[in-house]
């Protein structure tokens, strides 16, 4: 959770913000998400509502990780691309 302008202590009536990282399909390096969390009274305040977010839109659930973290290629399709590539280059040096 962050408040614009990198305040050092907490302001109770700013604007409060969340970060967070997701997984999406076909892509190779994570997302980074923000959020507003609106205007919080305290620090705490502001990790239950990020969570209560995350929590919201499934993004923790098993389904969700068993969805995005599966590879865009099996490892056996993998080494059948790998062994014709390997072919073709054998036939032509």
């Amino acid at each position: 959770m962050f408040q614009r302008g990198f305040l050092k202590r907490w302001n109770p009536a700013a604007p409060t913000y969340g970060r967070y990282w997701i997984d999406v399909p076909g892509c190779d390096e994570r997302k980074r998400r923000v959020v507003s969390l609106g205007v919080c009274q305290s620090r705490t305040i502001a990790r239950r509502k990020l969570r209560e977010h995350i929590e919201r839109e499934g993004i923790n659930t098993k389904e969700y990780f068993n969805h995005n973290a599966q590879p865009a290629m099996t490892f056996g399709e993998q080494a059948e691309v790998g062994l014709h590539t390997w072919q073709r280059d054998a036939e032509n040096p």
